[in-house]
């Protein structure tokens, strides 16, 4: 009776002289079904199994592979079942199966095909558990920092783009004909004002969140060994005072090839910001503290320092405190204090932590108390046939 080779207990490692013979073409080429998996069984689970079973990946794609996470296929076993070879490669987001003398499978035929990977588990448990035991664990986490950094970029760039500079604004009409043409231009810039709004409100006050969590960036990826071993040290060093925090990077941390000059015109404007941000943030709770003009009255007779145009009440009014460009001002003052640090780093430091900078999700490995940058920053993924590649 002929075993299927989707019968994963028919499964060995390929015969080199079987394969020599398929290349040389001395045999025809079979029919290849795809089995792609991303489902119903963990990427772990499926590559302990395999590894427990055949040991280290055989396949040709294996001998392309680049020493990092940065590959299209991470691993690739060549198995063979009768004369049929199972090349059974691992993606990022899939595993896929190329089986010898199949078709392509209906959803039921798949799950079948896991239910039966899964059934052997069974029969290599004690294996697979010490494949896993030898694996390294990593902690993947967001990088706050980088979310920052991405929608402040974002947001500064949208608000240039507006071009809100109070040139473009509705006079106050003065005839039918002029109130017409009003409404259209005031629709318009009332939009556009509006926007700029939430975009100037927003980088304001992320602006010295930024500031920080740069500063706790590096304290995390730099902390002295002393520090980062003693969990009360290191949760000292994050709850100090950030100008603090910042004057005695070279004291916390490795790296760093002298103090962080606080004379700097980039410290002071930072510190200025950092002042200021409780000033900002509470002006919701006290509101006197977003004051922006003074009127007169006898008795129930408004009296002005000067006649306002229209748009000026409103539209320019509501921009008070959080303007394009104390906006972008802002985050200017934080760049220069992140560059400030910088550049009081070592050389090999700074690339490391500009790394860092520039990855969304790093890792974590808790034994060794260590991060570590895992993945690409490009996720690759191929699908068969025409148009097959697409990347995020």
């Amino acid at each position: 009776m002929n075993v299927p080779p989707t019968d994963v207990t028919s499964w060995r490692l390929v015969d080199p002289t079987f394969m020599l013979g398929r290349l040389r073409k001395e045999s025809p080429q079979p029919k290849v079904g795809t089995w792609i998996i991303h489902k119903d069984i963990s990427p772990l689970d499926l590559y302990v199994y395999l590894r427990a079973r055949f040991g280290a990946p055989n396949g040709f794609a294996m001998t392309l592979k680049h020493p990092s996470s940065d590959n299209l296929i991470h691993w690739n076993w060549t198995l063979q079942s009768g004369t049929s070879v199972i090349e059974f490669l691992g993606y990022q987001l899939q595993a896929l199966a190329a089986i010898d003398d199949t078709e392509d499978p209906s959803p039921e035929e798949l799950s079948a095909f896991v239910a039966g990977l899964k059934a052997d588990f069974a029969n290599h448990g004690q294996t697979m558990s010490a494949v896993k035991r030898s694996l390294e664990k990593w902690i993947v986490f967001v990088n706050p920092y980088h979310r920052l950094r991405r929608v402040v970029d974002d947001m500064s760039t949208r608000l240039r783009a507006l071009n809100i500079d109070h040139r473009d604004l509705p006079g106050l009409p003065t005839t039918p004909e002029q109130l017409e043409g009003f409404r259209a231009k005031w629709s318009a810039r009332q939009f556009a004002y509006t926007e700029a709004l939430g975009y100037g409100l927003a980088l304001r006050m992320l602006a010295p969140v930024l500031a920080e969590s740069f500063v706790n960036l590096v304290i995390f990826l730099l902390a002295k060994t002393e520090l980062k071993n003693d969990e009360r040290l290191y949760k000292n060093a994050l709850r100090q005072e950030i100008d603090i925090r910042v004057k005695t990077l070279h004291l916390t941390c490795q790296g760093f090839e002298k103090q962080i000059d606080a004379a700097s015109e980039a410290f002071k404007a930072f510190h200025t910001l950092m002042n200021g941000r409780n000033d900002f943030l509470h002006g919701n709770i006290e509101p006197l503290l977003l004051k922006y003009d003074t009127v007169y009255f006898e008795g129930t007779i408004p009296l002005f320092d000067q006649y306002k145009n229209i748009s000026e009440l409103s539209l320019v009014k509501s921009l008070m405190h959080v303007e394009p460009e104390a906006a972008l001002r802002d985050i200017d003052v934080a760049n220069a204090l992140i560059i400030l640090v910088l550049e009081t780093m070592d050389s090999k430091t700074r690339r490391t932590v500009e790394e860092f900078m520039n990855t969304s999700d790093p890792g974590w490995r808790e034994d060794k108390k260590r991060p570590g940058i895992l993945f690409p920053q490009t996720v690759v993924h191929t699908v068969l046939g025409p148009q097959s590649e697409s990347k995020s």
